[in-house]
């Protein structure tokens, strides 16, 4: 016995590439949703939208214009789709493209003025007798021919209308019976005839006859209700252009002659304005009598900067009209000529027009949402795919682009069927990326064939500026170019690279550098680190201000000790968790949403999470029981709870900018702590510090920004209530540790460390003279020079380095060879302190190399101390330096001495260890 499914015969809508599309994702309050109606981020820009399409509603944006600017693949046609689907089919939306205007036949002004009048809607209203019902009788009555003969003619058809409430049986003009033909009306079908005019219109087959199988796919309405006979208000939807055209063009006859006159006519001819008035005039009086409503639409006009300077000019007196739509503009280009002329102006747009947008930007997508988006792609073309090759698609957007990645969903399909599978995985998609190449890939195909034709200049490499030429582009190094920017014969001699500031996407040829200890990547273009696995040596890495969108490949440096990856796109850190030996890990202004457990880190004592969406600690840091230094500014923390009661060693807390309201009574176990920066808090009692009065080490403590010191008097109990205070909301509190400034740099983001550097210099200097200043209270500006000022102040005035008399120490004979106090900090250590094991050093020599030989200001420096540090270069981990010799060089700090100006959060110049 066979059996077979009987097929639906069902509509199926062809799967187009904003198919997905079904508004713009927002809720009623107008927010945007993090995953609705086929919308995947974008968040800012998709409530921008909203608001306009507010404005539409409301019938006030008309005449304005929009422009959507921003990356190629970034959503916006997508954008502008949704607020064609949230204005929903009544009103008008008209796309085009700016290359559409250009025509033989008609002229660009032309094609602008129809796509115009596209955009613009008339709703026409009209009340009208109707019968409306389901068709149970159609028979027509035949009499003889009024001529004679044996020939027959139809006198009147009878038809029988059925709705909810009853029957009716109507007897029709045999004309009626012509248009009943011309339908295709049968029995069971839904129609509707106008008493006045005899229109038929066919509505659609009963839902009573839908288990009926047919071979062309039918529309199934429910029986009307109501009475058959009733009074119905007809609305018509028609666009200006539509009667443009309908009165340009206008029906003839169906003769043969005005058959071929149409067939005669293939070349698109121009409305003319005058006809175009004449209709204006109607419709005007149309909307006067209350017959009509005028309904502006949306007319979007994608890849704008391919119009020219006569096509912005008549924009601009188009969209003054008194019938202009609402114009929506989206450009991929930044800084470009506008087409056909030399004048460069933004998004290829004039200024003069580019004053009447409002613009909304789109930014790029982050590997969480390409992900998403493909996911939903997937499911929209029927597509199954396992979390493995969904989580590689998503790899592949990252370093392609996300519509590479899409567009492999559907031969990856026919590679799995071809293979015997349903489902896509990862080996079907692996397959298809050595058949079709993307658009980076091939362009750097070329690239590559054409430096190899083209011979650089001798003695320079890519990143390189040629005399009088322009900067050489570097996406890929070769091994040659990095030994001869590094002087060195072999790769294997090399332990130091830096290569920051290249514009890089590949360093794969670092694979052969297989004893590198060094690496400074900051500054590039790099999107992954794999390429660093086989750098196994590797003890100091800095990657900021990349686009790593993941560290996946630092896990197989196990003897790296510091890490700086501060300023990527990272959304977790999972990966280090391997990193067993790490002393300093920086990753700030990331997209970090929480800590990964540290606990096998057991020498990590300095640790920088700023500007990372975290919420919460959690137990991440239950056993690094090392830590000295750790930032969580500008976070998204409401507490910190009992996460760093077992951080015994800490020194240094920022927490500022958060949402903190109180800590908590388990951070009285930190007795060591001596600097807490909680400005730009939510503290508001006294109650909420009550911890701190434990805490017998403190020395420095911010509140600034917070309820509780907008009150002098809860600030100065608080001060009281903490006697060994030295800086108090970024003024000293008393005379012996006072500033010399009387000032911080800024209140949001105050430098802890350098205030107490400040006190402990001023301890141990005696000044002699001070220069007479105003006493300001600078706590509301955020000047870097002040500070440059005040180190440069202090080695003027104190060049001896002298001890106050009260002071206990011992003080050091100036005239003292550099070289007795070498071989002395040599016996009181074994071997060289590393700057990080040192919680007094500043943070920014953590990424100080040791290898420059300039001296400071002011100040040659020994050989003596140019062999220590070439000494201290060659040991495990970062620069090592005695602490006593950082010290007393902290005034007198050259930027010109660190070899890696790397700082804490990676924006290229010479920092304490601060958050800004």
């Amino acid at each position: 016995m066979k059996i077979e499914e009987v097929q639906s015969t069902t509509k199926k809508q062809r799967v187009a590439t904003h198919t997905h599309i079904k508004g713009l994702g927002l809720d009623v309050g107008g927010n945007a949703l993090p995953m609705a109606a086929g919308f995947v981020g974008q968040a800012e820009a998709r409530e921008a939208a909203g608001l306009v399409v507010d404005m539409i509603r409301q019938k006030k944006m008309a005449g304005r214009a929009l422009l959507l600017a921003g990356p190629p693949g970034t959503g916006k046609t997508a954008l502008a789709l949704g607020i064609s689907q949230e204005l929903g089919s009544k009103v008008p939306f008209c796309p085009m493209v700016g290359s559409e205007v250009y025509s033989s036949e008609v002229k660009k002004t032309e094609v602008l003025m129809e796509n115009f009048r596209r955009a613009i809607g008339l709703r026409i209203k009209e009340n009208k007798e109707v019968y409306e019902g389901e068709v149970t009788e159609l028979s027509p009555e035949e009499t003889e021919s009024v001529t004679g003969g044996y020939g027959k003619s139809i006198s009147h058809v009878i038809v029988g209308l059925k709705t909810v409430k009853g029957t009716k049986q109507l007897k029709l003009d045999p004309t009626i019976y012509d248009s009943l033909l011309k339908e295709k009306v049968a029995v069971g079908d839904v129609i509707y005839i106008e008493a006045n005019s005899g229109a038929v219109k066919r509505v659609g087959r009963s839902d009573a006859f839908a288990t009926e199988f047919d071979l062309e796919a039918e529309e199934y309405v429910p029986l009307p209700k109501g009475e058959v006979h009733k009074k119905k208000e007809i609305v018509q939807d028609v666009t200006l252009h539509d009667l443009d055209a309908a009165n340009a063009h206008p029906q003839g006859g169906q003769d043969i002659l005005s058959l071929m006159g149409q067939m005669m006519k293939p070349r698109k001819t121009e409305i003319t304005e005058k006809l175009r008035q004449e209709i204006n005039k109607v419709v005007n009086r149309y909307i006067d009598e209350g017959v009509a409503e005028l309904v502006p639409g949306v007319l979007f006009i994608d890849e704008v900067h391919m119009l020219d300077m006569e096509c912005f000019s008549y924009l601009n007196r188009a969209l003054e009209s008194s019938l202009s739509p609402i114009v929506i503009f989206a450009t991929n280009r930044g800084i470009c000529n506008v087409r056909g002329t030399d004048m460069p102006s933004p998004h290829g747009i004039p200024v003069d027009l580019l004053d009447r947008l409002v613009i909304i930007r789109v930014q790029t997508y982050g590997p969480a949402e390409m992900v998403q988006i493909i996911a939903i792609r997937a499911q929209v073309e029927e597509l199954v795919l396992d979390e493995e090759s969904l989580v590689y698609l998503g790899e592949i957007g990252l370093r392609t682009s996300l519509r590479h990645a899409v567009q492999l969903l559907s031969p990856a399909s026919v590679v799995a069927k071809m293979n015997g599978r349903d489902n896509i995985c990862k080996a079907d998609i692996g397959e298809l990326t050595t058949l079709y190449l993307d658009a980076k890939t091939s362009g750097r195909l070329l690239q590559e064939q054409e430096d190899n034709s083209t011979p650089r200049p001798k003695g320079l490499i890519e990143g390189d500026v040629p005399a009088g030429g322009e900067r050489l582009t570097m996406n890929r190094l070769t091994s040659d170019q990095v030994l001869e920017d590094s002087k060195a014969s072999d790769a294997p001699s090399v332990t130091s690279l830096k290569l920051n500031q290249k514009a890089l996407t590949d360093v794969s040829c670092l694979t052969d550098f297989r004893k590198l200890e060094r690496l400074d990547l900051g500054f590039n273009n790099l999107v992954s680190l794999e390429d660093l696995r086989s750098c196994v040596h590797l003890k100091w890495l800095s990657v900021v201000q990349n686009k790593l969108q993941s560290l996946k490949g630092v896990e197989a440096l196990s003897k790296l000790t510091v890490l700086n990856a501060g300023k990527n796109k990272l959304s977790s850190m999972d990966e280090v968790q391997s990193l067993v030996g790490i002393r300093a890990l920086i990753l700030n202004d990331n997209e970090i949403r929480s800590i990964c457990m540290l606990d096998g880190m057991k020498e990590l004592n300095t640790l920088v999470l700023s500007r990372n969406p975290i919420r919460n600690i959690g137990k991440s840091l239950v056993k690094v029981k090392c830590l000295t230094k750790l930032s969580l500014s500008n976070c998204e923390l409401d507490d910190i709870g009992s996460s760093l009661k077992s951080c015994i060693e800490l020194k240094e807390l920022r927490l500022a900018h958060n949402n903190i309201k109180t800590l908590p009574a388990e951070l009285m176990q930190n007795v060591k702590l001596q600097s807490v920066d909680l400005g730009n808090n939510l503290i508001t009692r006294r109650s909420d510090l009550k911890v701190l009065k434990a805490l017998s080490n403190m020395r420095n403590l911010n509140l600034l920004g917070n309820p509780i010191v907008e009150n002098e008097k809860s600030a100065e109990k608080i001060r009281k209530a903490l006697p060994n205070l030295q800086v108090f909301n970024a003024k000293p509190v008393n005379k012996s540790s006072k500033n010399l400034e009387h000032g911080v740099k800024g209140v949001d983001d105050f430098s802890l460390e350098k205030n107490v550097q400040e006190v402990k210099l001023i301890d141990r200097i005696e000044v002699k003279t001070k220069p007479k200043r105003p006493m300001e209270d600078r706590a509301d500006k955020d000047d870097d020079s002040d500070l440059k000022k005040e180190r440069k102040w202090k080695h003027h005035n104190n060049p001896q380095g002298a001890l106050p008399k009260k002071d206990k120490q011992v003080p050091k004979q100036v005239g003292e060879p550099v070289e007795k106090k070498a071989k002395r900090k040599a016996k009181e250590v074994n071997s060289e302190i590393d700057i990080i094991d040192d919680a007094e050093i500043a943070f920014s020599d953590l990424f100080e190399s040791g290898e420059s030989d300039l001296p400071a200001r002011g100040m040659e420096r020994p050989e003596e101390i140019n062999k220590l540090l070439k000494k201290s270069s060659s040991l495990a981990g970062p620069a090592t330096f005695s602490s006593s010799r950082k010290k007393s060089k902290k005034s007198s700090f050259d930027p010109s001495l660190l070899g890696y100006s790397t700082v804490e959060v990676g924006m290229g110049g010479p920092s304490s260890w601060e958050d800004d």
